[in-house]
């Protein structure tokens, strides 16, 4: 599935806030939903990551800017912010210079999770065997602790959708 068609799934079934339909939710009462900017990253935003991010997080960016997914829109405690580019930059510098010990080169902050302090993370060393993988960075947690739930970010995205916005990579 393409990154246009699951964002195109997102709008389609959760614009509109509603309850997860999964019977092992772990927060069935949660009102969910999935907004994303109506306007495409800058393309000098794009500049600054272009050639070290894979395609696939490049082809969402060029369709929004920015994403809240699978957002409890009455406390606001669940969800994932993907962040714009300059906003990524931004966050990955932050990281890198408070936990350079747990940061690499490579690594690009993408996201936000609400409620917690945990980020969604993109390996974009070209020349790594890694590179694409996406990695959920906990806040206290060593490196070696942190999870890998996908090996791109449209398989990401795909599964997220799949598991209505569910933390499907902690039961791994």
């Amino acid at each position: 599935m393409s990154i246009q068609e699951t964002i195109q799934r997102m709008k389609d079934a959760w614009s509109v806030p509603r309850r997860q339909t999964r019977s092992d939710a772990a927060e069935p009462d949660f009102m969910l939903s999935c907004t994303f900017a109506d306007e495409p990253a800058r393309s000098d935003e794009l500049a600054v990551l272009q050639g070290s991010v894979p395609e696939d997080l490049m082809a969402f960016w060029r369709l929004t800017r920015t994403a809240s997914l699978f957002v409890d829109r009455h406390y606001g405690q669940w969800g994932l912010e993907i962040l714009s580019p300059s906003e990524a930059v931004r966050e990955t510098h932050l990281q890198r210079r408070n936990r350079p010990a747990q940061y690499r080169d490579g690594d690009v902050v993408i996201g936000r999770f609400l409620g917690d302090s945990d980020l969604l993370v993109i390996r974009c060393d070209e020349k790594g065997a890694d590179f694409g993988k996406i990695l959920v960075a906990l806040p206290i947690d060593p490196r070696p602790d942190w999870f890998t739930p996908a090996d791109t970010f449209g398989d990401f995205l795909r599964l997220y959708l799949e598991n209505e916005g569910a933390k499907f990579w902690e039961g791994q």
